[in-house]
């Protein structure tokens, strides 16, 4: 990959990510001009002004998302399976360990490549490519985010405009696998249930909304 094609890529990118989280394929001006993004943006270049330290800097975000990005790219093809995503450990400030569950949501509800010829392949079957990657990271890299909790929000909920047992049950039996993996003791999945709804406090109280998500504060 060029870098001096990548930088822009990315900067705008993440502008879109932040800024157009609907994915409408524009901005609105008030948004872009007030946003702490742009100001950042635009500290790019200005004397006295540490560009290790802004994202959008080659020195910040290249060196950290395009070199993992190909650090992941196991087989050089370009774009990330599912085997190669579980390698994601996140950042030395963040770090993570996708399990099964969360990587199958990913897959089937993002935009993937198909990268055999057979034309029957199920969805979710594909691989990631680079910019799927980045919305990836960034929602990761800022999980208390309103943008982070939408982008996961679609992921946790099936498609649907709530959470419930279901999918609580779902995502944490893979956790529980893992911890008796290890010879580690896990609470029980209605335990954990019981608390989310408790710390959420969700207007129904067998539902929590993304709106009961993002006013409790929890998400």
């Amino acid at each position: 990959m060029s870098t001096a094609f990548i930088s822009p890529v990315l900067r705008f990118l993440r502008l879109r990510f932040f800024l157009d989280p609907k994915r409408a394929g524009s901005i609105p001006i008030k948004r872009l001009v007030t946003s702490s993004i742009l100001e950042e943006l635009l500290e790019l270049g200005m004397e006295g002004k540490e560009a290790s330290t802004n994202w959008f800097s080659s020195e910040n975000s290249l060196g950290f998302i395009s070199k993992l990005y190909l650090e992941l790219d196991k087989d050089q093809n370009g774009l990330l399976s599912k085997t190669e995503l579980q390698n994601y450990t996140g950042s030395d400030r963040q770090p993570v360990r996708l399990t099964p569950a969360f990587i199958d949501r990913i897959f089937d509800e993002i935009t993937t490549y198909q990268t055999s010829k057979n034309p029957n392949e199920k969805k979710g079957t594909g691989e990631m490519d680079y910019k799927t990657f980045l919305y990836f990271v960034l929602a990761m890299e800022n999980k208390k985010s309103k943008e982070g909790l939408r982008y996961f929000w679609r992921l946790l909920s099936f498609g649907k405009d709530y959470l419930d047992s279901f999918a609580i049950n779902y995502f944490f039996r893979d956790i529980v696998q893992i911890l008796s993996d290890n010879n580690i003791e896990a609470a029980r999945i209605s335990d954990v249930k019981d608390e989310i709804f408790d710390m959420v406090k969700p207007q129904d109280p067998l539902r929590i909304t993304l709106n009961d998500l993002i006013r409790s504060g929890c998400g």
